[in-house]
């Protein structure tokens, strides 16, 4: 058997990675290769793996803002220490989930000659353009010197190419994924037994255009007053969200459950009419995934890889900007459409269709027998 492949990953939530890790690593077994995987911040459990084996960096970020650069700093340090202290059993580095920002191991692994491939999920500039608009070019600047010094780049989607400006690098992407789907996401409940309720699901923060989504709601409310509303997930605008819907008394009609687990996910789907994703960039969300596959339609915005897989009136639907008024105007057309059920059997087509573990396999395999 070759020498194991080493997958590297951010500090990331367990909502935001836990499916799309297992999956890859179950790609890579599947393949008959080991894995030296090296995580950071959340302990994820893939212990039902038998070729993976587990290295766990700690990461506690303070409060005090200037405290996290130095943290931060310290974490790529050790990262890097162990990283040394176990290169040796890999030849082929897989940066993902934030860590294709870690510059420290970068530079390690480089000048240890192993051979880096950037699996990009999301684009961190664009990201910080909403949360932290100062640290946008130097983030556009570090991007830039990972492209280049990496051997290959994985994104998404052909159209991630020139939204997140990565042409001049277009002879060493790839285009592939890690998702594919389980017996757990499916149909449970018919559309037509479902309760007149729309939702958002996913993490509260700016770049994902959930604020809007509330802003909206008074004009979606007042025009369907049978409507309940489900904002799922945790992050930082939870507050901000609570006090808004408190002042516009909609405390009743929307439902905040907080973070909800992969278990209960297919619960939840199964209980909306449709789901809303009201992004400012995308990579290839999930949630969008896991909805089709529940027989859910889509309204979203038509960024990053979603126009792949989501065209208006046929396997879901989209909204030209997500504006408050266009966000309202959308849920208000598709929810008094009569193809909603059809859209959401189209859309749980495509995702069996394309989305198997056998395609999803197939898509990375040029990458993986090259590790």
């Amino acid at each position: 058997m070759s020498k194991p492949v080493c997958i590297v990953t951010g500090i990331v939530h367990p909502l935001a990675a836990y499916t799309s890790l297992h999956n890859l690593l179950s790609i890579i077994e599947s393949e008959g290769k080991k894995t030296e995987f090296f995580q950071s911040g959340v302990l994820l459990d893939f212990s039902s793996f038998k070729n993976v084996t587990n290295h766990w960096i700690p990461y506690t970020s303070p409060d005090i803002k200037i405290f996290r650069v130095f943290t931060f700093l310290y974490f790529q340090m050790r990262l890097s220490v162990q990283l040394i202290h176990y290169h040796h059993h890999f030849d082929s580095v897989i940066l993902i989930f934030g860590s294709e920002n870690f510059s420290i191991p970068l530079l390690v692994l480089k000048i240890l000659r192993k051979r880096v491939i950037l699996y990009y999920v999301s684009s961190q500039p664009k990201i910080y353009s909403f949360i932290h608009p100062e640290l946008v070019f130097l983030f556009s600047c570090i991007q830039r010197v990972h492209n280049a010094v990496s051997d290959k780049i994985i994104v998404y989607s052909p159209n991630l190419i020139n939204e997140w400006d990565f042409g001049k690098y277009r002879n060493k992407i790839v285009i592939a994924h890690e998702y594919f789907f389980k017996e757990t996401f499916t149909v449970t409940l018919p559309f037509s037994d479902r309760p007149p309720r729309v939702g958002y699901i996913g993490r509260l923060s700016a770049e994902k255009g959930v604020q809007n989504l509330v802003r909206a709601l008074p004009h979606i409310l007042g025009i369907r007053k049978d409507l309940r509303v489900l904002i799922g997930g945790e992050g930082d605008l939870m507050e901000s969200i609570q006090l808004s819907l408190a002042e516009e008394d909609f405390t009743d009609q929307v439902d905040l459950p907080g973070w909800i687990s992969q278990d209960d996910l297919p619960q939840y789907l199964n209980q909306l009419q449709l789901l809303i994703l009201p992004s400012y960039t995308e990579g290839l969300p999930t949630i969008m995934l896991q909805a089709l596959a529940c027989g859910t339609p889509v309204l979203a915005t038509a960024v990053g890889a979603i126009p792949d897989i989501i065209r208006d009136g046929e396997t879901g639907f989209i909204m030209r900007n997500n504006s408050p008024e266009c966000i309202a105007e959308n849920v208000i057309r598709v929810m008094s459409s009569q193809i909603r059920e059809t859209v959401g059997q189209q859309g749980r087509r495509f995702v069996e269709e394309h989305f198997t573990f056998e395609k999803t396999r197939e898509s990375l395999r040029p990458v993986i027998n090259t590790l």
